[in-house]
């Protein structure tokens, strides 16, 4: 999602509607492979998307069965609900209704058990893919819940991204593709659907370098590096889809491109307004930013660019299982009190608040058509998005974790 500003330049990134913005008819057009769509005003869905909460499962007290202790991957196949618990070191399964109906795994490094588990996708033929880095592998259990594979994963990369598991059957294990002396560099292995490496891909890049910060300290022959991104600076970010390709762009812009296999390009743009830094927001960032690089180099001081007075145009970028690509926007933000229970042996000087913005995601579907902005729950991650419906991880006001499952209600 990084192609932006270069590719962008010269393009329409703006259309008026004749109403003043409420038509929903794009501005689209042509330019060798690449089809430029522009949309201002509301989407299909209308201008007012919500969630309902259609269920709940856990507990805060109560059976083993419904109490989760660290949930660390969800997963649905619109019926049945998988959640992996990394404590519990378990898969549990639930109905519709969210009643238990069987328990997969548990901890160990034989067949099918797990040590640090994170991370589910279905198989297109309805096996199950566990991610455990604790043994180094990828579980294969049958649709029942029983061990039929181990796939091992290289090196000595983890991370809590998502796997994804495309319509062929192709599973795409997030790891660090770079060679030997290069810096970090994230990249997917692919497998096939029995379990062999096909391919090591990177995502597609245009060559922009966002800011960074640097911090080095030499004690005793050993140099410690400390590296920190400017806040708000704008970057690529891109996704991968279920269907095979990469969607993205710069969020310099709000213009998001879907790669397709074919050579050909989708080029998605909205009209937004910025979004303000508040200069308070602003201080916060820089503050956090400097009492990072000064763990590293107590001498620090500021050597880069200063924090931008707005954010970027869009961040985490979401294909779903149709193909839709989930664009989170940009909103406001707001103080809220950091937690007592994380301020226990914390330093005199850290902050006692934090910057929070509400989540809202603009919505499009496979072929680029705005469907419309969904906010999510306070405190909500959202795991797996399939027709109407969305299932993920919310916490209540003690940082409980449950089960969600919402529904998508338009106009």
């Amino acid at each position: 999602m990084r192609a932006g500003l270069i590719l962008m330049m010269g393009l329409p990134l703006a259309a008026c509607a004749a109403d003043g913005g409420s038509a929903r008819a794009p501005l689209r057009e042509t330019r060798g492979d690449t089809t430029i769509v522009t949309w201002s005003g509301p989407g299909a869905w209308g201008d007012s998307v919500s969630l309902t909460e259609e269920l709940r499962i856990g507990e805060l007290e109560g059976s083993d069965d419904y109490t989760f202790g660290a949930i660390s991957g969800v997963e649905s196949d619109g019926t049945l609900t998988y959640v992996v618990d990394r404590i519990a070191k378990n898969i549990r399964v639930f109905d519709e209704q969210g009643r238990l109906v069987r328990t997969i795994g548990r901890d160990g490094g034989g067949p099918g058990e797990l040590r640090n588990p994170s991370g589910i996708g279905l198989l297109p033929d309805g096996r199950i893919a566990v991610r455990d880095y604790g043994n180094r592998r990828y579980n294969v259990y049958s649709p029942s819940g029983d061990a039929l594979a181990s796939w091992p994963i290289p090196g000595g990369y983890s991370t809590s991204a998502s796997f994804i598991i495309d319509t062929a059957g192709r599973l795409y294990n997030p790891m660090s593709v770079a060679k030997p002396g290069e810096d970090w560099k994230s990249g997917f292995e692919v497998f096939d659907s029995s379990g062999a490496v096909l391919d090591t891909i990177t995502p597609p890049t245009r060559g922009l370098k966002s800011s960074t910060l640097i911090a080095e300290r030499t004690t005793g022959g050993a140099t410690s590096r400390a590296v920190y991104g400017i806040p708000f600076t704008p970057q690529e970010v891109w996704a991968l889809s279920p269907r095979g390709y990469f969607v993205g762009g710069y969020t310099g812009a709000y213009a998001v491109e879907s790669l397709f296999p074919d050579g050909k390009v989708l080029r998605v743009v909205r009209t937004l307004d910025p979004v303000a830094v508040g200069d308070d927001e602003r201080a916060a960032a820089e503050a956090n930013t400097l009492r990072g690089l000064r763990d590293t180099d107590p001498d620090y001081k500021w050597n880069g660019p200063p924090v931008p007075s707005t954010k970027p145009f869009f961040g985490t970028i979401i294909v779903d299982d149709d193909g839709r690509f989930w664009v989170r926007t940009p909103q406001p933000s707001h103080e809220v009190p950091v937690p007592e229970d994380e301020l226990e042996g914390a330093p005199g000087g850290a902050p006692r608040t934090r910057w929070a913005e509400p989540s809202v995601y603009d919505v499009f579907a496979a072929e680029g058509e705005y469907l419309g902005a969904v906010p999510l729950p306070d405190r909500f991650e959202p795991y797996v998005m399939r027709g109407d419906r969305i299932w993920g991880v919310i916490r209540d006001e003690l940082d409980v974790p449950f089960v969600a499952r919402y529904r998508i209600v338009h106009n």
